[in-house]
Protein backbone atom coordinates (compact mmCIF):
# COMPACT_ATOMS: atom_id res chain seq x y z
CA UNK A 1 0.00 0.00 0.00
CA UNK A 2 1.43 3.02 -0.78
CA UNK A 3 1.80 6.32 1.16
CA UNK A 4 -1.01 7.84 -0.98
CA UNK A 5 -3.83 4.98 -0.93
CA UNK A 6 -2.80 5.25 3.25
CA UNK A 7 -3.73 8.95 3.37
CA UNK A 8 -6.62 8.36 1.36
CA UNK A 9 -7.71 5.13 2.85
CA UNK A 10 -9.84 7.35 6.01
CA UNK A 11 -12.27 8.75 2.86
CA UNK A 12 -15.52 7.11 1.46
CA UNK A 13 -15.19 6.93 -2.56
CA UNK A 14 -17.09 10.38 -3.28
CA UNK A 15 -14.86 12.31 -0.76
CA UNK A 16 -11.40 10.09 -2.42
CA UNK A 17 -12.95 11.31 -5.85
CA UNK A 18 -13.18 15.08 -4.82
CA UNK A 19 -9.79 14.90 -2.76
CA UNK A 20 -8.05 13.37 -5.84
CA UNK A 21 -8.98 15.90 -8.10
CA UNK A 22 -6.16 17.81 -9.48
CA UNK A 23 -6.85 19.86 -12.93
CA UNK A 24 -8.83 23.19 -11.90
CA UNK A 25 -11.41 24.36 -9.63
CA UNK A 26 -14.09 21.75 -8.47
CA UNK A 27 -17.46 23.10 -6.67
CA UNK A 28 -18.88 19.95 -4.21
CA UNK A 29 -22.25 20.09 -3.44
CA UNK A 30 -23.81 17.80 -0.51
CA UNK A 31 -25.39 17.58 2.47
CA UNK A 32 -25.34 18.35 5.75
CA UNK A 33 -23.09 15.85 7.46
CA UNK A 34 -21.94 14.14 4.53
CA UNK A 35 -18.16 15.06 4.98
CA UNK A 36 -17.71 18.26 2.91
CA UNK A 37 -15.42 19.70 5.28
CA UNK A 38 -13.47 16.43 5.76
CA UNK A 39 -12.80 16.24 1.86
CA UNK A 40 -11.97 19.77 1.48
CA UNK A 41 -9.55 19.63 4.44
CA UNK A 42 -7.99 16.09 2.66
CA UNK A 43 -8.20 18.39 -0.50
CA UNK A 44 -5.85 21.42 0.37
CA UNK A 45 -3.73 18.78 2.12
CA UNK A 46 -3.52 16.37 -0.81
CA UNK A 47 -2.91 19.50 -3.04
CA UNK A 48 0.26 20.94 -0.91
CA UNK A 49 1.71 17.19 -0.12
CA UNK A 50 0.84 15.24 -3.44
CA UNK A 51 0.72 17.41 -6.05
CA UNK A 52 3.34 20.32 -4.59
CA UNK A 53 0.94 23.32 -4.61
CA UNK A 54 2.19 26.33 -3.02
CA UNK A 55 0.07 26.75 -0.32
CA UNK A 56 -0.11 30.63 -1.21
CA UNK A 57 -2.12 28.93 -4.35
CA UNK A 58 -4.77 27.69 -2.68
CA UNK A 59 -7.92 29.59 -2.08
CA UNK A 60 -10.86 28.18 0.28
CA UNK A 61 -13.68 30.31 1.19
CA UNK A 62 -16.46 28.78 3.96
CA UNK A 63 -18.93 30.54 5.82
CA UNK A 64 -17.87 31.22 8.79
CA UNK A 65 -14.32 32.34 9.97
CA UNK A 66 -14.34 30.13 12.99
CA UNK A 67 -14.98 26.86 9.94
CA UNK A 68 -11.88 28.63 8.41
CA UNK A 69 -9.91 27.99 12.06
CA UNK A 70 -10.79 24.27 11.90
CA UNK A 71 -10.16 23.67 8.61
CA UNK A 72 -6.81 25.09 9.11
CA UNK A 73 -6.15 23.12 12.39
CA UNK A 74 -7.23 20.07 10.92
CA UNK A 75 -4.87 20.46 8.23
CA UNK A 76 -2.06 21.49 10.10
CA UNK A 77 -2.67 17.73 12.58
CA UNK A 78 -3.45 15.96 9.45
CA UNK A 79 0.27 16.94 7.64
CA UNK A 80 1.85 16.88 10.82
CA UNK A 81 1.11 13.51 11.55
CA UNK A 82 1.91 12.41 8.37
CA UNK A 83 5.19 13.73 8.59
CA UNK A 84 5.63 12.30 12.02
CA UNK A 85 4.99 8.78 10.25
CA UNK A 86 7.32 9.66 7.59
CA UNK A 87 9.94 10.82 9.83
CA UNK A 88 9.92 8.94 13.13
CA UNK A 89 7.64 6.20 11.86
CA UNK A 90 5.24 6.94 14.57
CA UNK A 91 2.13 8.27 15.07
CA UNK A 92 2.06 12.20 16.16
CA UNK A 93 0.22 11.20 19.47
CA UNK A 94 2.89 8.92 21.03
CA UNK A 95 5.91 11.81 19.83
CA UNK A 96 6.78 13.61 22.83
CA UNK A 97 5.11 16.80 23.81
CA UNK A 98 7.70 18.95 22.50
CA UNK A 99 8.04 16.71 19.20
CA UNK A 100 4.55 17.02 18.22
CA UNK A 101 4.69 20.85 19.33
CA UNK A 102 7.90 21.38 16.88
CA UNK A 103 6.24 19.64 13.80
CA UNK A 104 2.70 21.32 14.70
CA UNK A 105 4.71 24.79 14.22
CA UNK A 106 6.54 23.75 11.25
CA UNK A 107 3.90 22.83 9.68
CA UNK A 108 2.01 26.36 10.32
CA UNK A 109 5.26 28.00 9.59
CA UNK A 110 5.26 26.77 6.05
CA UNK A 111 1.95 26.05 4.95
CA UNK A 112 -1.01 26.63 7.00
CA UNK A 113 0.14 30.05 7.75
CA UNK A 114 0.20 30.88 3.72
CA UNK A 115 -3.34 29.21 2.72
CA UNK A 116 -5.62 32.20 1.83
CA UNK A 117 -8.72 30.37 3.88
CA UNK A 118 -11.57 32.39 5.09
CA UNK A 119 -14.65 33.72 4.36
CA UNK A 120 -15.65 35.73 1.59
CA UNK A 121 -15.82 38.89 2.80
CA UNK A 122 -12.28 38.29 5.42
CA UNK A 123 -10.53 37.21 2.15
CA UNK A 124 -11.74 40.45 0.14
CA UNK A 125 -10.64 42.07 2.89
CA UNK A 126 -7.08 40.54 3.12
CA UNK A 127 -7.13 41.18 -1.01
CA UNK A 128 -7.62 44.44 -0.83
CA UNK A 129 -5.16 44.93 2.16
CA UNK A 130 -2.47 43.01 -0.51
Amino acid sequence: MTQTTDFLSHLNPSQRQAVAHYNGPMLVVAGAGSGKTRALTYRVANLVRTNRVDPENILAVTFTNKAAREMKERIEKLLATQQAEAEYGKPLAELAPQVQTSLRSHIYRTITKHIWMGTFHSLCGRILRY
